[in-house]
């Protein structure tokens, strides 16, 4: 990243997928489906790009309802947002994941520094020492506004929020996986 406001951006779509992720947990097992769901956002060099991941695993049986949960938690929160409350609460949890990260590049191997490093060039991304990191990111995530965290959800969950209306961004794959065949364990059938 090279301005704050990128820094700033890149927090508030953390702070998105972290609310999707949890709403998205919290209605699942409120509900009773057996399902687990992983988000992930990366631009790293790998890709090439800029790849917004949602990885949904569920019973057999269930899992058009679970995905439809998805999207319908997807839709509420690029079109309604966050409320303040949820804000705040997230914008807490995420500094602490921040101070983890921090504290856990501190002790981080010199391999590894020499492949971060690299990685943060060829994007020409800035590179920080980890308390000074810690501190812009930490002074950055204090100002965070609902409409931005909306905006941010709308940039990075259109493709799921809109998918199938006129107006959906196109989404580079939608890839859904699901077995030709179930073993049930209790009758070994």
């Amino acid at each position: 990243k090279r301005t704050v406001e990128d820094l700033r951006f890149d927090a508030l779509l953390q702070l998105v997928l972290n609310v999707l992720r949890l709403k998205v947990l919290v209605l699942l097992r409120y509900e009773g489906h057996n399902a687990s769901i992983e988000v992930d956002h990366s631009d790293s060099f790998r890709e090439g790009c800029a790849v917004t991941s949602i990885k949904v695993t569920a019973d057999s049986g269930e899992w058009d309802t679970v995905l439809t949960k998805v999207v319908q938690e997807a839709r509420a929160l690029v079109e309604y947002g966050v409320t303040e409350a949820e804000l705040q609460r997230f914008s807490v949890a995420l500094e602490k994941a921040v101070e983890t990260g921090a504290m856990e590049s501190a002790s981080m191997s010199s391999e590894d520094m020499i492949t971060n490093l690299m990685c943060s060039d060829t994007f020409g991304h800035a590179v920080m020492r980890y308390g000074d990191a810690l501190e812009s990111q930490q002074q950055i995530m204090r100002t965070f506004s609902q409409e931005e965290v909306k905006l941010a959800a709308e940039w990075m969950l259109g493709f799921v929020a809109h998918y199938g209306s006129s107006e959906s961004p196109p989404a580079a794959a939608v890839i859904l996986c699901q077995p030709t065949r179930t073993f049930n364990e209790s009758t070994g059938e």
